[in-house]
C-alpha cells in the first residue's frame, strides 16, 4: 500500500487541537465530544471512531509528556539554585567543612559543615516527586496500550513523534531526582511547575477514567489511510469548536456541558444562554415526511456544529483542499439552509489547492477562494446574502481557517462580531 504521511498542515492541526484540548478539558473532554459526534451518519463506523479517538489520545499523551518533563526540569533547576545555606553538625561531613566550628566540636568527633540539603528538600519537591511517579506510570501504561492497539498498522509512525521515547526516558530519570512524598490537593501558592504537573496528573486520570476504548484483540483495523482521514476530519471539527468556545469565553460567557440531551454545550452570560449542538439533527427541520412515513429522523440533516440562541447558526467543516469537495460542502450548506432556514450558515475549510481542470461548479469555488486569499488576515471569508422563503435575508459565510496560519482566532472573532453586533 502506498505510504501515507501527514502533511505539515495535518501536524499543525493535531498540535493546535492538542493545545485546546488541554485548555478546555474542564469544559468538555474529547471522549465526550467524539461520542456525541457518533450521531452523524457520516461517522457511524464505530471502529473508525475508536481509531480516531485513540489517535488523538496518542498525540495528546505526547504533548503531556513534553509538558511534564518541562515541569521536572524547572523544578530541578529550582532545587539546585534556590537553596537555603545552613550549618549542620554530624559525625560525618555532608557539605563544605566549617573549620572554625569544627575545631570546637572535633574533641567529640563532631564536624561542622555547610549544607544546602534542607532548602533543597522542601515539601513541594516531595509532592512533585509523587506526581511524577504517578504521571510516568500512567503515560507508560497508556502509551504501550495505544501502540499495541496499532501494532498491525503504521498509523503511529505517521505522527513523526521520533522523540516520544526520549521524553519518556527523561521523565523516568527525573522522577527519581525528587524524594518520595504524597499527592495533596493543589494550592494557590504552589510554584508554576507544580501547578502544571497537577494539571497533567488530573488530565491523565481523566483520560484513564474515561476507559479509553481500545477495542478487542480480534477487531480489524481499517486501512491506515482511512484511520488518518477519520482522525483529521474529527480534529478539524474539534478545532473549529474550540475556536468558537474561545471566542465566547473571551466575551465573558461561562461554558459548560449541557445536562439536557437536546444540547451538548451551554454558554451563559448575564442570565442569557446560547446553546451548541454537535452533529445532531435540529428540532426546526422543515422535513415533514419520507414516502408518507413520519419516521424522518434518519433523513434529517446533521450539521457539524449548530449555535442556537436568538439566532440560528449552522456550521459545516470540510477538512479538504479539493475544489470539488468544497463545492460539495457549499451545496450541502445550501441544503441545510433550505431544510432549517437558519439566520446564518457557515462553511469552513482550510483553502483550495489549484489544479488545471475544473468544472463550472469548482471554478466558482476557486473564485471564492481566490477572493478570500486576497483579504486581510482576520477577514478570510466572503459573505453571501440570500432571500429566504419568508423574504427575509439569510447569510452564508464561506471561511478559510487554515491550521498553518496563526490568525484563526481573529478570523472567528471577526465573523462572530459581525453576527452579534
Amino acid at each position: 500500500m502506498k505510504d501515507y504521511r501527514l502533511t505539515v498542515r495535518d501536524l499543525q492541526l493535531i498540535k493546535k487541537v492538542g493545545k485546546y484540548y488541554l485548555q478546555y478539558i474542564r469544559v468538555i473532554d474529547m471522549d465526550t465530544l467524539l461520542k456525541k459526534m457518533k450521531r452523524n451518519s457520516e461517522y457511524e463506523n464505530t471502529i473508525a471512531l475508536r481509531n480516531a479517538l485513540n489517535g488523538i489520545y496518542y498525540y495528546v499523551l505526547y504533548i503531556l509528556t513534553i509538558d511534564v518533563v518541562k515541569s521536572a526540569k524547572e523544578a530541578y533547576k529550582d532545587k539546585l539554585v534556590r537553596k537555603e545555606f545552613s550549618n549542620e553538625f554530624a559525625s560525618e561531613i555532608h557539605g563544605a567543612l566549617d573549620i572554625p566550628r569544627s575545631l570546637m566540636t572535633y574533641p567529640s568527633k563532631i564536624y561542622s559543615y555547610y549544607t544546602y540539603q534542607r532548602g533543597a528538600d522542601s515539601s513541594t519537591f516531595a509532592v512533585l516527586g509523587a506526581l511524577l511517579r504517578e504521571i510516568y506510570r500512567n503515560i507508560f501504561k497508556l502509551k504501550n496500550e495505544l501502540e499495541k492497539y496499532y501494532e498491525e498498522s503504521h498509523v503511529i509512525n505517521y505522527f513523526q513523534l521520533n522523540d516520544f521515547n526520549d521524553y519518556v526516558n527523561l521523565l523516568y530519570e527525573y522522577k527519581d531526582r525528587f524524594r518520595k512524598g504524597k499527592i495533596r490537593a493543589p494550592i494557590e501558592k504552589d510554584p508554576s511547575w507544580l501547578k502544571r504537573a497537577f494539571k497533567i496528573y488530573i488530565t491523565l486520570e481523566k483520560m484513564i477514567g474515561n476507559e479509553i476504548s481500545l477495542g478487542n484483540e480480534n477487531s480489524i483495523l481499517p486501512k491506515d489511510k482511512d484511520i488518518i482521514k477519520m482522525l483529521l476530519w474529527k480534529l478539524y471539527e474539534l478545532y473549529v469548536f474550540y475556536l468558537l468556545i474561545k471566542y465566547f469565553e473571551k466575551k465573558g460567557y461561562k461554558v459548560k456541558v449541557s445536562k439536557k440531551d437536546k444540547f451538548d454545550v451551554v454558554m451563559e452570560k448575564d442570565g442569557k444562554k446560547k446553546f451548541i449542538t454537535l452533529n445532531s439533527s435540529l428540532d426546526f427541520s422543515s422535513l415533514f415526511s419520507i414516502d408518507n412515513s413520519q419516521k424522518i429522523e434518519d433523513f434529517m440533516g446533521r450539521p457539524d456544529i449548530a449555535l442556537i440562541n436568538e439566532k440560528k447558526i449552522i456550521f459545516e467543516c470540510k477538512y479538504s483542499t479539493s475544489a470539488s469537495y468544497i463545492s460539495q460542502g457549499r451545496f450541502k450548506v445550501m441544503a441545510y439552509m433550505y431544510e432549517y432556514d437558519p439566520n446564518i450558515a457557515i462553511l469552513i475549510y482550510p483553502g483550495i489547492e489549484r489544479i488545471n481542470k475544473l468544472n463550472s461548479d469548482n471554478i466558482l469555488s476557486e473564485k471564492i477562494d481566490e477572493s478570500i486569499r486576497n483579504k486581510e488576515k482576520d477577514k478570510k471569508y466572503v459573505k453571501l446574502i440570500f432571500k429566504s422563503r419568508n423574504n427575509k435575508p439569510r447569510q452564508m459565510y464561506i471561511v478559510t481557517i487554515d491550521p498553518l496560519t496563526e490568525e484563526n482566532e481573529q478570523v472567528m472573532e471577526s465573523i462572530m462580531n459581525e453576527i452579534f453586533v
